[in-house]
């Protein structure tokens, strides 16, 4: 008996609290506004996020030959660094002719490739190179042209940097050189070193075709009459 009294009194003491709470019945009932959660970053944000907290501002300066001659070859070379454009540009200066100049994202760790469908391209560096704080680093390649003409050189340059949803990632730029080469003068000894077994080919079957041909020919000719 006094269980049920003391949960008939609870339920009044319940439904006081809820009448008071309403105000009334002349007072609106209480509004709650719902609280809408801000939108989850994409991975791409997030690895965009991590490039940019580790990718910083810096210069490259890059120089080619402006003209070459088919089969002689050439120095490419590019300077990246942290440093100021005319630090940089004083530095290559001292191997060459400055042919580009361009801002790029410089990372501890960056890559420089080289290519070009009229060269024969050999590096002379390392492709991946560690850039110091407040320093720089260069690349070079050797170049020759196997085709005359305007050709295009493409040079690539990447800062490496980590990410921890996918790793290693790099962020590059593409810088295009042109170079004017020339063809080479007619050389005789050149042209019969490059074409002297087909020119032996044809004219071993043409000489003993002529060879028979004027054998043949001796034979038909008629003897004179014997003197009297």
């Amino acid at each position: 008996m006094s269980r049920f009294i003391l949960c008939a009194t609870a339920m009044i003491a319940l439904s006081v609290g809820v009448a008071s709470c309403g105000g009334g019945s002349g007072s609106p009932a209480p509004t709650f506004g719902s609280v809408t959660p801000p939108p989850a970053q994409t991975l791409a944000e997030a690895v965009q996020q991590e490039l940019d907290s580790q990718l910083s501002e810096g210069v490259i300066k890059y120089e080619s030959p402006a003209t070459l001659r088919v089969g002689t070859t050439g120095v490419v070379s590019a300077r990246v660094g942290y440093q100021t454009a005319e630090a940089i540009e004083q530095a290559v200066r001292t191997s060459g002719v400055v042919s580009g100049t361009s801002s790029i994202e410089v990372a501890p760790l960056m890559t420089a490739e080289l290519y070009g469908a009229a060269f024969d391209v050999q590096p002379d560096t390392p492709r991946e190179k560690h850039i110091p704080p407040g320093g720089s680093a260069e690349w070079t390649w050797t170049i020759r042209p196997n085709q005359s003409g305007d050709q295009l050189l493409i040079l690539t340059v990447a800062a490496v940097v980590t990410t921890s949803d996918l790793g290693p990632q790099q962020a590059g730029d593409d810088f295009v050189a042109t170079i004017k080469v020339r063809a080479l003068p007619f050389s005789f000894s050149r042209w019969w070193g490059q074409n002297w077994n087909w020119i032996v080919g044809i004219t071993a079957p043409l000489g003993a075709a002529l060879g028979w041909w004027l054998k043949r020919r001796r034979k038909d000719v008629p003897l004179p009459p014997p003197s009297s």
